[in-house]
């Protein structure tokens, strides 16, 4: 079965051409939560085997990120995404692209941030969580594991942060 997939308040027209030229049988209208890529998602488990079609990449909303999981799903699923208005002839092929792009996209913001660090550092800016001295340190473990303190007090008697607890602990 062919199922349209947009989000909440579509163009009139991107209606018109999932029910026309995507010969969809029905359309889901997302009314969005905030989470689009997990919305999805779960649309996409709820329809297995089913071809989803969508106008556009604009028209789902998320990130290029997700294509590369939407991808491995799909096969998963046994399903196939279709896009209306795209620059290949296959859809899948069209997909496998995003997928791609997507994991270029990823490595990209990891070399950025590891310049980024790597920069500040030779200004340097610390980077990372700030050191305890180790007085610090043993009096969070004598306090979690000899007293039974509870976090949130080890938080509070010491003046570190819940995270520098659950480290040290």
């Amino acid at each position: 079965m062919k199922i349209g997939y947009t989000v909440f308040n579509p163009d009139p027209s991107d209606l018109i051409r999932l029910y026309e030229e995507g010969k969809c049988e029905k359309v889901e209208v997302v009314k969005s939560n905030g989470d689009r890529t997990n919305e999805f998602l779960s649309f996409l488990k709820e329809n297995k085997g089913n071809e989803i079609v969508v106008t556009n990449i604009e028209a789902l909303h998320i990130s290029l990120r997700a294509y590369s999981q939407i991808e491995a799903l799909l096969q998963l699923y046994e399903s196939q995404l279709i896009f209306l208005d795209k620059e290949m002839e296959s859809d899948d092929k069209y997909l496998s692209l995003l997928s791609k792009l997507a994991m270029i996209e990823k490595t990209i913001i990891g070399s950025r941030t590891r310049e980024g660090l790597r920069k500040a550092q030779k200004t340097g800016k610390i980077v990372g969580r700030p050191r305890i001295e180790a007085e610090k340190i043993n009096r969070i473990q004598f306090l979690y594991r000899e007293q039974k303190k509870t976090i949130r007090e080890i938080v509070s008697i010491c003046d570190v942060s819940i995270g520098t607890v659950h480290k040290y602990k």
